[in-house]
């Protein structure tokens, strides 16, 4: 599928500014709408999960366009569409440039996209620009976690966007650097990790993190592991009181102070039969996730990670 460019001749209500017609779970369209506020383009961001006048106005969009299907987002400047993207890095490059040449919509000289990543240069090689980029600019606004606990998450997407790479690139090195990892557990996780596919990468969520913040500080100042609380409070009975989701988990790791060894320690699930850990970061159906990391006074450190399918 390619990207269309498609000359309009209508007057749209916002001339000579972007307008991006976004829906809620589109992590293509958060990375869009991240990446033209990195650039400082003035743009309108339209919700059409959230809005019925933006989804009116994006159904007035597409009556222009002989077309059924898209893939979001669509964005649109007033004269120009742009939908069924197939490179939303090259997109942002030509409409920064765009915008530069034309001096209009705010854009400022910035350095190239592809620099701004601060994890590139800690993440190893085989993952393409775009997906190391979508896997980081969902944080960029999550000020309330830590860069470690970014880290873990942008590691937990890396795995969500290209298992294969995520298989050659981190787990077979780590495996190598351990070797006393079980290999039948390696060898499990790296098939998962090839039939997975392309998932859509988790979003950081501040109530989750809430809670996987009181977990690890909880745990690591009681000298404890598991997910009870010390005061008897089941995992669910906890999540409650800082999130509302029609499904929740968690994951918890004790000792790894690297967040890439982190993720990958629980994506490999030694010894945990029903691999609970690796099926809670590969899940399709938890969009969100919440993480917390404190000392811990028995292994030094803990990490604990809540997921949810609600935000």
């Amino acid at each position: 599928m390619m990207k269309w460019i498609v000359w309009l001749f209508f007057t749209y209500p916002v001339a000579a500014q972007l307008t991006v017609y976004t829906i809620d779970g589109c992590s293509r369209c958060n990375y869009i709408v991240s990446r033209l506020r990195q650039n400082n383009i003035q743009f309108v961001e339209c919700n059409t999960s959230q809005s019925q006048s933006c989804d009116n106005a994006f159904n007035k969009v597409v009556a222009h366009l002989n077309e059924e299907n898209f893939t979001m987002p669509l964005i649109t400047d007033g004269k120009k569409i742009w939908y069924n993207i197939t490179s939303l890095s090259n997109l942002i490059d030509e409409i920064v440039q765009e915008y530069k040449e034309k001096k209009i919509g705010g854009a400022s000289p910035q350095e190239n996209l592809k620099s701004v990543n601060p994890y590139k240069n800690i993440t190893p090689k085989g993952f393409s620009d775009e997906e190391m980029n979508q896997a980081y600019f969902i944080l960029e606004k999550a000020t309330y976690l830590s860069e470690e606990e970014k880290k873990v998450i942008y590691f937990c997407n890396l795995a969500r966007l290209n298992g294969k790479v995520f298989a050659d690139a981190i787990v077979k090195p780590y495996a190598e650097k351990y070797p006393t990892s079980n290999s039948a557990y390696v060898k499990s996780l790296i098939a998962d990790l090839l039939k997975t596919g392309t998932l859509a990468v988790y979003r950081p969520s501040e109530s989750l993190s809430k809670a996987a913040k009181y977990h690890a500080e909880d745990m690591g100042k009681n000298g404890l592991i598991g997910h009870k609380s010390s005061n008897g409070k089941s995992f669910f009975e906890r999540i409650s009181l800082f999130h509302r989701g029609n499904m929740s988990a968690e994951n918890c790791s004790y000792g790894v102070y690297d967040p890439m060894e982190i993720v990958v320690y629980l994506l490999i699930d030694e010894g945990i039969e029903s691999k609970g850990h690796r099926n809670n970061i590969l899940n399709r159906n938890y969009s969100f996730i919440g993480v917390g990391i404190a000392p811990h006074s028995v292994y030094g450190t803990n990490c604990v990670m809540d997921f949810s399918d609600t935000e």
